[in-house]
């Protein structure tokens, strides 16, 4: 795991299928949603995902601009949600 940006992280699953990716993120998301307290406060967070695959010809700028696609995707679409990125479609599906 690795911290891109002020909200947004990256994690190298590898190698990972279709199913192994989907089970990350449903756990990510589930871990994320557990409410915790601080400070006599419950706080429940939710993530945006975005997921790409490396296809052993992308490069990891690549690789991070497609997952990046698909998470403005998952954002767009009114986030708490996982989105693919489509290589086929040109971008997220």
């Amino acid at each position: 795991m690795a911290r891109c940006g002020s909200d947004s992280f990256a994690v190298l699953l590898h190698p990972a299928a279709g199913e192994e990716m989907s089970a990350a993120s449903t756990a990510i998301e589930e871990a994320l949603a557990a409410p915790f307290h601080f400070a006599d406060h419950r706080i429940q967070c939710t993530a945006s995902i975005g997921v790409a695959w490396a296809n052993g010809r992308s490069g990891v700028g690549t690789l991070l601009r497609d997952a990046e696609a698909a998470l403005y995707e998952a954002r767009r679409r009114g986030g708490a949600r996982c989105v693919p990125y489509g290589a086929d479609a040109g971008g997220a599906t």
